[in-house]
C-alpha cells in the first residue's frame, strides 16, 4: 500500500499533451518539500439522457449514463471530451438545438478539485519520486490517488518571499531588488559601481535580472508577495526582462510568467507564475477585511508594527537616489526593510493566515479566496453531487432587485447606558432555521406543508444542502471561539457571511430574487418582531440596523445595565425557540447576543429633518476604566473629512459625554482655525478611481486639484480649499478659504450635536451662554 503524503496546493493548472488534458498540481508537503503532481483528466458536462443522440450527432464525444438527475428529477448523462477549450463550443451548439446543459461552465481545474473533494490541502497516495537538482521542485507524483486532507497549514508552514525594487525617479532604471523570506533570509541585489557589504553587487541591469531569477528559483517560494507588487514591482521588472531579452521564468517549471495589469478600479491586476502564487500585500489585507485609512505601506507599517519607512513623503524619490549614490549602506537597509515590512505586517495582522485557511475551507487557490461565487460553487456542487443532483449553468440575464437589511429610524438624543444586542450570524442563521437552499426553494412550490417566507417564497422541509454546510461551519466557528483560535474564527465568519451575497448575485448559477428576498424578509421580520417583544415588556428601542438592536433600559448603573442586557438576550432566545416552533414548525437557530454597553450614546437627527439618522451614531465605551468613543457613520470615521473636523467632533462629544461645557470650546476652535493655527489639519485627502483626464461628465473638487499638478501619478490627492478653489498640497498658490472650512466642515459637525441640545451653531457663535448637559 503506498504511503500517504499530505500537502497544500499553491497552483492548480493544466496542459494539453498529445491531445490529452493533464492536470498539474504544485505545492508544498507537510514535510517541507515542494511537489508536482501529474494527473490525466477529461472535461465533461451533463445533458438530459433523452438528448444524448442529438448531442452525439453534433460532435464525436463519449457519453455515459449516470444515476444523477436535474432538480426536476429528470435523468442526465455525462458528455465527455478530451480538451477543455472544446467545451464552450459544444455547449453553445447544444443550447442552440434547444437542449439544456448542466455544469458546462465550471473551470477545468476547479472541476478536477471538486470531483476529488480537494479543498486546499490534499492527501497523496502514490510513489514519491525525488527529482534531479536541475528541477525547480523537490518531489514528483505521477497519477497518485488524491483526496481531501484535514491539514490546515499556516504561513510558517509555507515559504513566502517578499520582493521590493528601487528605481530612479523616472522608473526607467532598476537600482536594486530585495527578496526577503519568512525564514529570515534576505538578499539584496544592488546595481552599483562598487561592492557594498550585505548586497549581491552587479554591474548592470541585465545581470540584476539574471541574479533575481536565480534567487527566486533557489528560494523556491510557494507565495511571492510585496506591496503593490504586481502593478509596480513586477510591471517594471517584466518590462526590463523584455527589454534585455531575458526569459521571465520564475516558476517551478520554465514557463514564462504572465502579467495582467488592470487600471479598472474594481478589478485587481494579476500575475501567473507556474507552481507559485503571487499575492499583493494590499489585496491580502483588503480581501480579509483589514481596514486602514489608506493602503500605503507606511500606513500599514505604522498600524501593525509601529514603524515608519525611512524615506517617505515629499522629496522621497530624491532622498532615495541621494542615498543610493552617497550612502549605499543606508539605501540597502531601506530596500531590505521595505521587503521585510510586508512579512511583518502579515505576521501582526494574521491576514495571510486567514487567506490560507479560507483556501482550505473552500478549495479556492490563494489568489481567488475572495471570489465568493466560485467559493460557493466549490462547496455546494460537491455536496449537490453527493445528493444525486447536477446544477444548472449560470444565467447571466438581467438581475432583479433584492432588498437590503431592515434599518430603523433612530430616536435622536443623548442617552445613558444603552445596551447593544446583535443577532449572531443573522442571515446564515435564517438559512439554517428556515431551510433556505436552492434545491428546497426549487421544490417548495410543489411541497406539502412548505415553509413560507414573508415575501411568499416557499421552501420544502426536505434535507437541505446549504443549511447543512452552514451547520458545520457554525460548529467550527463556535469551537474556534471557545479555543480563542481567532484566525479560524475570522476565516469561517467571512465565508458564512458571504453566502447571502452569493445567492443575491445574478452572477450566481442559483440566483433567485425570491430566495434572496426571503432571507432579507425573514431578517426584517425578526428585527421588527424583536422590537415589538421588547416594547411590550416596557423597554425602549432607540435604533436597529439589520442584525443589531439598541435598547435604552432606563437604568443608571452601568453594571446593572450590562447584566440586564445579557438576561434580556437570553429571554429573547427562549422566546424565539417557542415562537418559531409554533409559527413555522422549525427549530430556531436565531441567537441574540449581548454585544456591548455604551455608557453614553449619541444619535443625531437626520440632516434637514426632525427624524433620526440611520447608520450614524457614537457611543462611549468603558473597558475596565479605559474609555474610548466608538464612531459609526459620523464624520470622524469618514475619509473625505478633514482632520480638523474629526478632532472637533471627537472633542465636542467627549465633553458632552462627560457633562462638560462645549460652547466656549466651539468658539475657541473656530477662532483657532480662522487664525491659521491648525492649517495642517485642513488638508483634504481623496482617492481617484481613474486618471484625472478621464473625468469628463463631472469634475469633483479633488479631481480639479489633481489636474493642477503637471505630473499626477498617484491614486490619492491631498489638497486645500483656497480662495481660488481646490489646490494641491504641494502646489498651493492662494490663501486658505477659512470660511469654507467653518461652513462646510465645523458647522455641520457641531450642528448635529447642538440640535439635540436645543441649540444652533448660530446661537453659539453669537451668544455667551454656556451649554452643558445639566441645563437640559
Amino acid at each position: 500500500m503506498p504511503n500517504e503524503h499530505i500537502g497544500f496546493i499553491t497552483h492548480p493548472v493544466y496542459r494539453i499533451e498529445d491531445g490529452q488534458a493533464i492536470v498539474y498540481l504544485y505545492g508544498r508537503l507537510r514535510t517541507g518539500e515542494s511537489f508536482k503532481i501529474r494527473q490525466p483528466y477529461r472535461p465533461y458536462f451533463f445533458v438530459h439522457s433523452d438528448a444524448v443522440d442529438d448531442v452525439s450527432s453534433l460532435s464525436d464525444v463519449d457519453t455515459e449514463d449516470t444515476d444523477l438527475t436535474d432538480f426536476d428529477e429528470r435523468a442526465v448523462s455525462k458528455v465527455i471530451l478530451d480538451i477543455p477549450k472544446t467545451v464552450p463550443t459544444l455547449r453553445d451548439s447544444i443550447l442552440e438545438n434547444n437542449h439544456q446543459v448542466f455544469e458546462a461552465d465550471i473551470p477545468f481545474t476547479t472541476r478536477f478539485l471538486i470531483d476529488h473533494d480537494i479543498k486546499g490541502t490534499v492527501s497523496i497516495k502514490g510513489h514519491k519520486e525525488r527529482v534531479d537538482d536541475d528541477e525547480r521542485y523537490d518531489v514528483f507524483f505521477d497519477e497518485p490517488d488524491l483526496n481531501n486532507a484535514s491539514w490546515r497549514p499556516r504561513a510558517s508552514d509555507l515559504t513566502v518571499a517578499s520582493i521590493d525594487i528601487e528605481t530612479n525617479p523616472d522608473q526607467e532604471d532598476i537600482l536594486s531588488v530585495a527578496v526577503a523570506t519568512n525564514e529570515d533570509d534576505v538578499t539584496v541585489i544592488l546595481k552599483h559601481d562598487e561592492d557594498v557589504d550585505g548586497a549581491t553587487t552587479v554591474k548592470d541591469e541585465e545581470a540584476l535580472l539574471h541574479s533575481f531569477r536565480e534567487v527566486i528559483v533557489d528560494y523556491d517560494p510557494d507565495i511571492i508577495t510585496g506591496w503593490n507588487v504586481i502593478d509596480f514591482d513586477f510591471d517594471i521588472l517584466k518590462e526590463a526582462f523584455d527589454d534585455h531579452d531575458v526569459t521571465f521564468d520564475l516558476g517551478r517549471d520554465e514557463d514564462e510568467a504572465s502579467l495582467t495589469v488592470r487600471s479598472a478600479y474594481m478589478r485587481d491586476s494579476s500575475m501567473t507564475v507556474r507552481g507559485r502564487i503571487v499575492l499583493d500585500g494590499i489585496h491580502v489585507l483588503r480581501n480579509n477585511f483589514v481596514s486602514l485609512d489608506d493602503y500605503k505601506l507606511d500606513t500599514a507599517a505604522k498600524e501593525f508594527i509601529g514603524e515608519q519607512k525611512a524615506f517617505s513623503g515629499e522629496g522621497k524619490e530624491e532622498a532615495i537616489l541621494d542615498a543610493y549614490h552617497n550612502d549605499p549602506s543606508s539605501f540597502l537597509s531601506y530596500n531590505e526593510r521595505d521587503a521585510t515590512l510586508v512579512l511583518d505586517i502579515f505576521d501582526e495582522s494574521n491576514a495571510l493566515n486567514v487567506s490560507i485557511l479560507r483556501s482550505c475551507l473552500t478549495g479556492m487557490p490563494l489568489n481567488r479566496v475572495s471570489s465568493t461565487i466560485a467559493s460557493f460553487d466549490s462547496l455546494y456542487l460537491s455536496e449537490l453531487r453527493k445528493a444525486g443532483y447536477v446544477a444548472p449553468i449560470t444565467d447571466y440575464g438581467q438581475g432583479e432587485r433584492t432588498t437590503g437589511g431592515h434599518v430603523m429610524d433612530s430616536t435622536p438624543g443623548i442617552y445613558d447606558n444603552v445596551v447593544v444586542c446583535d443577532f449572531k450570524s443573522l442571515y446564515p442563521s435564517i438559512m439554517r432555521t428556515f431551510n433556505i437552499d436552492p434545491l428546497t426553494h426549487y421544490k417548495g412550490n410543489n411541497a406539502d406543508n412548505p415553509i413560507k417566507a414573508p415575501n411568499g417564497a416557499r421552501f420544502s422541509r426536505d434535507k437541505a444542502i446549504l443549511p447543512s454546510i452552514l451547520d458545520d461551519l457554525t460548529q467550527e466557528k463556535d469551537e474556534a471561539t471557545r479555543n480563542e483560535a481567532w484566525v479560524t474564527r475570522q476565516a469561517v465568519k467571512i465565508l458564512m457571511n458571504s453566502m447571502y451575497g452569493v445567492l443575491a448575485s445574478p452572477n450566481c448559477r442559483f440566483f433567485s430574487e425570491a430566495m434572496a428576498n426571503a432571507i432579507t424578509g425573514f431578517g426584517h421580520h425578526i428585527l421588527k418582531h424583536t422590537r415589538r417583544e421588547l416594547e411590550d415588556n416596557n423597554y425602549t428601542v432607540i435604533y436597529g440596523d439589520t442584525d443589531s438592536i439598541f435598547i435604552d433600559l432606563g437604568v443608571d448603573e452601568a453594571t446593572t445595565a450590562r447584566e440586564q442586557g445579557k438576561d434580556l438576550a437570553a429571554s429573547i432566545n427562549e422566546h424565539y425557540q417557542e415562537y418559531l416552533a409554533e409559527e413555522y414548525n422549525v427549530e430556531s437557530h436565531i441567537i441574540l447576543e449581548f454585544e456591548k454597553l455604551y455608557k453614553k450614546f449619541f444619535t443625531p437627527p437626520q440632516r434637514g429633518s426632525s427624524g433620526g439618522a440611520k447608520k450614524r451614531y457614537a457611543g462611549l465605551i468603558d473597558d475596565n476604566g479605559h474609555e474610548e468613543i466608538d464612531f459609526v457613520g459620523l464624520e470622524y470615521v469618514r475619509r473625505d473629512w478633514t482632520k480638523a473636523a474629526k478632532t472637533f467632533q471627537r472633542e465636542i462629544l467627549w465633553r458632552v459625554f462627560h457633562d462638560k461645557a462645549i460652547e466656549s470650546f466651539i468658539r475657541d476652535y473656530v477662532d483657532s482655525l480662522r487664525n491659521g493655527e491648525i492649517d495642517e489639519e485642513l488638508i483634504y485627502q481623496k482617492g481617484l478611481s481613474k486618471a484625472p483626464e478621464d473625468y469628463t461628465k463631472t469634475t469633483p473638487q479633488h479631481v480639479k486639484a489633481a489636474k493642477k499638478l503637471d505630473d499626477f501619478s498617484d491614486n490619492t490627492i491631498s489638497y486645500y480649499m483656497t480662495v481660488d478653489g481646490p489646490e494641491p498640497l504641494q502646489a498651493r498658490h492662494h490663501s486658505i478659504d477659512y470660511d469654507h472650512y467653518i461652513d462646510k466642515q465645523l458647522k455641520p459637525v457641531a450642528s448635529s450635536i447642538l440640535n439635540v441640545l436645543g441649540k444652533t451653531f448660530y446661537d453659539v457663535m453669537q451668544g455667551t451662554e454656556q451649554v452643558d448637559l445639566t441645563s437640559f
